[in-house]
């Protein structure tokens, strides 16, 4: 191989490998994650307590809980309001009832940043199973932890027009979750990077061949 022709491949290969690397990390990435942890204060073997009785408005309570909610913004990109599908906005529902009085936040990070974030409760005959999040925008890598207390199974759902919210599993890695998503949604693009290697390792090896057997 002249050494003018393996120079101008290794310029090639290595030009594109730098504008989708480039590419890659400069595109737009909207996701979210969240997980729902949840602590049983009550349950209904509450009931094996002769004359005990838990009542919330009158209504008389079997099974209590506590659930933490965690939202993260894991992109590289704010995240606004206006992203999320009109018809489905991020909101928490629940089998049995909302209890809190006024939802409230236990922390949210980062502090400096002027954004607000609120939950809203949608009631229906005066039982809340509907709770809304809302905000004006989410910043890059900012965690809000929200707390409430319930008396059903939880959920979130939403939905984002241009991205992702996906479901953390506390139980497994979530930093292998998290990047085995990413790979999936940008296997196009790993696989040009890998095909771009390929090309200039192979031309490298060529090169390096025949310089032995000249």
């Amino acid at each position: 191989m002249d050494s003018n022709l393996f120079w101008c491949v290794m310029g090639i290969s290595g030009s594109t490998i730098v504008s989708l690397l480039f590419y890659f990390i400069g595109k737009s990435r909207k996701n979210l994650t969240y997980e729902i942890k949840t602590t049983c204060i009550i349950s209904n073997k509450i009931q094996q307590v002769k004359d005990l009785e838990v009542r919330y408005k009158s209504s008389e309570i079997e099974n209590l809980y506590c659930s933490t909610i965690t939202i993260k913004n894991i992109g590289n990109s704010i995240i606004k309001s206006q992203d999320l599908v009109p018809s489905c906005p991020i909101h928490i529902l629940t089998s049995g009832q909302f209890l809190n009085a006024e939802p409230y936040c236990i922390d949210s990070l980062p502090k400096n940043k002027a954004t607000v974030y609120s939950l809203s409760q949608r009631e229906t005959d005066g039982i809340c199973k509907n709770i809304e999040f809302n905000f004006d925008y989410i910043p890059r890598k900012a965690i809000i932890t929200y707390s409430l207390f319930h008396t059903g199974d939880i959920k979130l759902e939403g939905d984002l027009m241009d991205g992702k919210i996906i479901a953390v599993d506390s139980q497994k890695n979530n930093f292998k979750k998290k990047y085995a998503f990413l790979l999936n949604e940008h296997s196009s693009i790993f696989s040009s990077l890998l095909g771009g290697i390929t090309s200039l390792t192979t031309a490298l090896i060529a090169y390096l061949i025949e310089l032995m057997f000249k």
